[in-house]
C-alpha cells in the first residue's frame, strides 16, 4: 500500500525533574509551550469553584457569572460588542433558555471573525453557555463543534490553540451522556483535525487526547457492545479511504495516538476500559485485512497501539493487556485447527506479531507471564508445523517470516532463560522441520547477530545438525558462510565479513546483484578465514565438499586459495573430487 506522509506524531517527553527556574518572564519557543499542553487537563479538573455550591436558585448560571468575570477582565472591541448583544438576554436561566437561539447566533458571529483579543472569553463563555443548557445543547452541538474546530485548525499562537483544546475538551466532557451512543458526527467534525487534512502533528495529537475522553465513555460496560465497535469499525474505514492520500501518514498516527490515549489511565496505569477497546480494535480485523498481500493499515494501527502501551505501562500495570493477548492468540489457534483457511491463518501470524512487540518492546520487562506468553507461541508453531501443505501454498514469505519467525528469534532474545528452557525443544523441532525449515537459516542469521551468547549456546547444536543434511543453493552458501564466520570469531558483534539479512531473501535480489554479490562475500581473505575456523568442523566432510563445490563454480580463482589452507587433503585428490562433483552441478542448480 503505497503510503505518502504528511508528519508525524511525537509526544513530547517528560521534563527532567530538577531545580526550576527564578525567572517569572522568560521566552519560550513555540515548540516548548506546545510540549507543556494536554487535552486532558480540563476534563480533569473535577469542580468549578466560581458558583457557590449553595446558590441553586434560578438567577444564577454559568454563563451569567462567567460574563460578569469577563467583562472586567477583557475590554477588546470584540467582547465589548458581544456583551452589549447578550446581557439583555442573560439575567437568570430561565430567561437564558428562552433566548437560547439568540445567544447562540451571537456566538456563532463573534466567534466567526476569530479575532485574537476575544477569542479566550468567547470560547471559555461558549462552554458555560453549554454546561448551562445541559441536554438542550444537544441542538447547537454540530455547530459549537465546528466554531472551535475550525479555530483550532488554523495557524494561531500557543494561547489561542490551548484555550479552543480546553474548549473542546469541556463541551464533549459536558455533552459526553449525549453523544457516546453514536460519536460517528462527532467523529466526522473532528476528523480533520485528527490528520484528515493537512495539518501540524501537534494540533492532531491535541485532538487525539481530546476525542480519547469519548473512546474511554464508549468502552463502559454500559456501551461497549454497541458504541464501541460502532466508531471503531467508522474509524477504520475512514482511514482505509484515505490510503492513497497524501495526509494518510499523520492521520494514521492521528487514530494510533486516539486509542492509546483512551487505554491509558493516570500515572503508569491502564484505563479499566483499556482491554475492551483493544479487543475491540483487534476484533475490527476482517477478511479484507487479513487476505492482503501487504500488511493492512488497521494491523498496523493495532501494533502502534500496543507498543505504546507497553511504553506507557509496567508489568503490574499491563497484566490485563497481556492476558487479552493470549486469549486472542488461543482463539485463532482454535480457529485455525479448525478451518484451515487463509482468513485464519493470517489471524494466527497477526497473534504472533503481537507476541513478538510484547517480549520485545523494552526489552520484555512489562511481560509478568512468560510461560502464558511462551505457551501461546508453542501452540502457534505446533498448529503451523501441522499444515505443511497449507503453508507451502503461501506466496507471501515475508509475512511468515515477520509476524512468527522473527517473534521467535525475538523471545529467544529477551526472554528470562528459566522460562526459555521448556519453549527450546518445541520451537527448535517445529523450525528445523518442514513447513518452517525453508526460513531456520535466516533465523540462526538474525539471532546470532542479535544476541550472539544464546545462539552459541542454545541454537548451534540445532543448526550443526541441520546444516548437514541440508541441500544449498546460492541464497544457503550466502547464509551459511555468514554464520559460519560469525561462530568461528571471537567478537562476533564487530564482524567485518558477510552481513546477511532476511531481506536479502527473493531470488530476484540474488539475480540483479549476482556479479556484485560474487565479489563482495567471496575473496580469498574469507575463504582463508572460513578455513581456519574451528566451526567449519561442524560440517559433515560430504557438506564441507559441497561447498567448496559452490564456491568453485561462483569463484573458481579462489578455490585454490583454500585449498592451500587444508594440508589435511592433497590438492591433485582435492582437485580431481572437485572436477567430479561439478558435472552434476548444472543439474543440481536447475533442480534448486
Amino acid at each position: 500500500m503505497p503510503v505518502n506522509t504528511s508528519g508525524r506524531i511525537i509526544k513530547t517527553r517528560k521534563a527532567k525533574k530538577g531545580t526550576p527556574h527564578q525567572k517569572n518572564h522568560r521566552w519560550e519557543s513555540f515548540t516548548t509551550k506546545i510540549s507543556k499542553l494536554n487535552s486532558l487537563d480540563p476534563i480533569r479538573r473535577v469542580r468549578r469553584h466560581d458558583i457557590d455550591a449553595e446558590d441553586l436558585s434560578t438567577s444564577t448560571s454559568y454563563f451569567k457569572t462567567g460574563l460578569e468575570k469577563w467583562q472586567e477582565l477583557n475590554m477588546s472591541e470584540g467582547f465589548i460588542s458581544f456583551s452589549r448583544d447578550v446581557l439583555p438576554m442573560c439575567d437568570s436561566l430561565p430567561q437564558i433558555l428562552h433566548f437560547e437561539d439568540k445567544i447562540m447566533e451571537i456566538f456563532v458571529t463573534c466567534l466567526g471573525k476569530k479575532e485574537r483579543e476575544s477569542v479566550e472569553p468567547l470560547l471559555g463563555l461558549m462552554t458555560d453557555f453549554a454546561h448551562d443548557l445541559g441536554p438542550r445543547f444537544e441542538k447547537h452541538y454540530p455547530k459549537a463543534l465546528e466554531l472551535v474546530t475550525s479555530i483550532a485548525g488554523t495557524p494561531q499562537d500557543v494561547e489561542v490553540i490551548e484555550w479552543s483544546f480546553t474548549s473542546l475538551a469541556f463541551l464533549l466532557k459536558y455533552l459526553s451522556k449525549l453523544v457516546v451512543p453514536d460519536l460517528r458526527p462527532t467523529y466526522d467534525l473532528i476528523a480533520p483535525l485528527l490528520g484528515k487534512h493537512r495539518q501540524r502533528p501537534h494540533i492532531a495529537r491535541f485532538a487525539a487526547e481530546a476525542m480519547s475522553f469519548l473512546i474511554k465513555k464508549a468502552g463502559t460496560p454500559g456501551q461497549r457492545e454497541k458504541a464501541l465497535p460502532l466508531i471503531i469499525n467508522h474509524a477504520k474505514a475512514d482511514l482505509l479511504s484515505m490510503s492513497e492520500a497524501k495526509e494518510f501518514g499523520l492521520y494514521y498516527h492521528g487514530l494510533m495516538t486516539l486509542f492509546a490515549e483512551a487505554m491509558k489511565g493516570n500515572g503508569l496505569n491502564v484505563h479499566t476500559t483499556g482491554p475492551s477497546i483493544f479487543r475491540a480494535l483487534v476484533l475490527a480485523l476482517d477478511e479484507k485485512d487479513l487476505s492482503s498481500k501487504e500488511p493492512s493499515a488497521w494491523m498496523n494501527v493495532i501494533c502502534g497501539v500496543l507498543t505504546s502501551m507497553i511504553h506507557h505501562s509496567s508489568s503490574d500495570t499491563f497484566r490485563e493487556l497481556l492476558e487479552i493477548i493470549i486469549e486472542l492468540t488461543n482463539s485463532s489457534v482454535e480457529s485455525f485447527t479448525v478451518s484451515h483457511n487463509e482468513y485464519d491463518f493470517r489471524a494466527l501470524l497477526f497473534s504472533a506479531r503481537m507476541i513478538g512487540i510484547v517480549a520485545g518492546v523494552r526489552k520484555g520487562t512489562r511481560v509478568n507471564d512468560w510461560p502464558g506468553l511462551l505457551k501461546s507461541m508453542s501452540n502457534i508453531l505446533k498448529v503451523v508445523s501441522k499444515r505443511p501443505a497449507f503453508v507451502a501454498k503461501q506466496e507471501d514469505e515475508f509475512e511468515i517470516w515477520n509476524s512468527l519467525i522473527h517473534s521467535v528469534s525475538i523471545i529467544f532474545q529477551y526472554t528470562p532463560m528459566d522460562a526459555l528452557i521448556p519453549f527450546i525443544s518445541i520451537s527448535m523441532d517445529s523450525l528445523t522441520k518442514d513447513p518452517l525449515a525453508t526460513w531456520f537459516l535466516a533465523f540462526c542469521s538474525y539471532l546470532s547477530e542479535a544476541e550472539p551468547e544464546r545462539f552459541k549456546s542454545i541454537v548451534l547444536p540445532y543448526f550443526q545438525r541441520f546444516v548437514i543434511h541440508l541441500r544449498f543453493t546460492y541464497m544457503m552458501l550466502m547464509v551459511c558462510l555468514d554464520l559460519l564466520l560469525r561462530i568461528g570469531q571471537m567478537q562476533i558483534m564487530e564482524t567485518r565479513y558477510l552481513s546477511c539479512s532476511p531481506r536479502w531473501f527473493p531470488p530476484e535480489y540474488f539475480q540483479a546483484n549476482m556479479a556484485k554479490m560474487d565479489s563482495r562475500y567471496l575473496n580469498p581473505g574469507k575463504i582463508r578465514l572460513l578455513a581456519s575456523l574451528n566451526a567449519w568442523k561442524c560440517l559433515h566432510s560430504q557438506s564441507k565438499h559441497h561447498l567448496l563445490c559452490m564456491i568453485a563454480v561462483l569463484q573458481p580463482g579462489m578455490i585454490v586459495a583454500y585449498l592451500s589452507t587444508m594440508p589435511c587433503l592433497k590438492f591433485s585428490k582435492a582437485r580431481s573430487y572437485i572436477h567430479r562433483q561439478m558435472r552434476g552441478l548444472p543439474k543440481f542448480f536447475s533442480a534448486n
